[in-house]
């Protein structure tokens, strides 16, 4: 798990880098010698056409990025993405674990009839709960009420049939 420390190094590098959205564009530059095979010239830019990064300049081969924030946020990304999805893989796990057990704490669990395999919520909290579950994708909700509540079960995934 990231530690707040390692997020904050991370927060620090986003904010001092230039601000987006940014977007690639590939661009014809027929002042400029150099080109890569097809004539044109790769360059990140801002929406309002700020240049962050490009191949090439004044004659020589390379990439270029002016600024050196973007260049610590460029370096560190290949490490620092990888790291945040793990991290928010983890935490989303963790939400689910506790919702679920949220959700079963004060609810009904129907175990024949139509309902089966569904579960009722019996107060707010686990109703809410529930919500969040289907709102997640990883519950779904019944598709009318039952005594005036919605019922709610837990998707089967490929790797649990």
């Amino acid at each position: 798990m990231m530690t707040p420390e390692r997020i904050a190094e991370i927060r620090k590098r986003v904010e001092a880098a230039t601000e987006g959205p940014w977007e690639w564009e590939r661009r014809w530059e027929p002042d400029r010698h150099l080109h890569d095979y097809d004539g044109s010239l790769g360059c990140l830019t801002t929406t309002i056409g700020n240049a962050i990064l490009w191949y090439g300049m004044d004659g020589e081969e390379g990439i270029y990025c002016p600024l050196e924030a973007d260049a610590a946020l460029f370096q560190g990304a290949r490490q620092d993405i990888p790291r945040l999805l793990d991290d928010l893989e983890t935490t989303r796990a963790d939400l689910r674990s506790a919702l679920e057990h949220l959700a079963c704490s004060d609810s009904t669990l129907f175990t024949r009839g139509p309902l089966a395999g569904w579960r009722c919520p019996n107060d707010i909290l686990p109703g809410w709960a529930m919500d969040e579950l289907a709102r997640y994708g990883w519950w779904e909700k019944s598709p009318e009420r039952h005594g005036g509540r919605w019922c709610y079960r837990p998707i089967k995934t490929e790797d649990q049939t």
